[in-house]
């Protein structure tokens, strides 16, 4: 573990990583990312691995339904 603000990691790499790892799984993997972070100088990625309705596998990460009623 790191501290915040230590001079030995990448901070912006790190969160950088994040993104492109979170970014990456909802859109290609249509995996339902629902927050990613750096935390203590690792990337945290979380999700859900199910789908309760279609609207998850075609608007992942999206928070409200995109489908007329």
């Amino acid at each position: 573990m790191h501290r915040w603000g230590g001079t030995d990691v990448d901070w912006k790499g790190v969160s950088e990583a994040a993104c492109f790892i979170g970014v990456r799984l909802r859109r290609w993997a249509r995996i339902n990312v629902c927050q990613y972070k750096e935390k203590w100088g690792q990337v945290r990625v979380y999700c859900s691995l199910g789908w309760c309705q279609i609207h998850d596998i075609t608007h992942p990460g999206h928070a409200y339904n995109r489908y007329p009623k």
